[in-house]
């Protein structure tokens, strides 16, 4: 179980931070995540999906991989603190 180390230390700012890099995803998401100029996941949920629906070649199998990624991270983290 987690321990809440200050009120910053949220799991929702852990999502936030981590990095591209560390995400398993296709060579062709990473690519167009690079292109785009995201560092980190909070880059990626500030971004609408109007504008990623305007991103060239960004179809609806980089989108169903990007939201199964960020349903898996958000699974991962309030599970393993929150003893789901």
């Amino acid at each position: 179980m987690c321990e809440l180390k200050s009120e910053k230390e949220t799991v929702m700012d852990r999502i936030h931070a981590i990095k591209i890099e560390d995400l398993e995803c296709s060579v062709r998401l990473g690519r167009m995540l690079r292109e785009l100029e995201f560092k980190t996941v909070g880059d990626i949920l500030e971004y609408s999906k109007v504008r990623f629906a305007r991103v060239p070649n960004f179809g609806s199998r980089c989108r169903n991989e990007l939201d199964e990624i960020l349903f898996g991270l958000s699974e991962k983290y309030f599970c393993s603190c929150y003893s789901c």
